[in-house]
């Protein structure tokens, strides 16, 4: 497996699509240097820190648990790969997990949560994650 990763990009991808004069973010000027890498990567992601509460969609995250184990040869493999879809809010500054069963309670509203949950959860799914494996941490529901 390869993986990628991207450093923190600011806000590139607002000014990369005002200047394209398409809404939203644009992150292929920022990423067309690294085109080749993604393009063969069985794992991408992509790191965001800055909190900006102008930009909807700059304040998201994805946590991934992966949890592994070994078979009686000694051979290690991924047993559960869990996602949790997050947001970065203010007032105060806070990270706090959108998951389904919103284990902190409402984080930045319940509309936006919702709006995020299902952002995070398209694209997480587009690329065949459920079908994999992949499911939804639901912290409430662990053991």
């Amino acid at each position: 497996m390869t993986s990628w990763c991207t450093p923190s990009c600011g806000n590139r991808p607002h000014e990369d699509a005002v200047a394209a004069g398409v809404k939203g973010l644009d992150f292929g000027p920022l990423l067309e240097g690294q085109r080749r890498d993604i393009e063969q990567s069985d794992l991408a992601v992509c790191h965001q820190t800055e909190l900006s509460p102008t930009y909807v969609v700059n304040d998201e995250g994805l946590l991934l648990r992966a949890q592994f184990s070994q078979d009686s040869d000694g051979k290690w493999t991924a047993s559960d790969v869990a996602w949790a879809p997050s947001v970065i809010v203010s007032a105060p500054y806070r990270w706090c997990s959108v998951a389904a069963d919103a284990p902190q309670g409402v984080c930045a509203s319940p509309a936006a949560d919702a709006d995020t949950r299902l952002r995070t959860k398209h694209v997480v799914e587009s690329m065949g994650a459920a079908q994999a494996g992949a499911r939804e941490l639901l912290v409430t529901k662990e053991r």
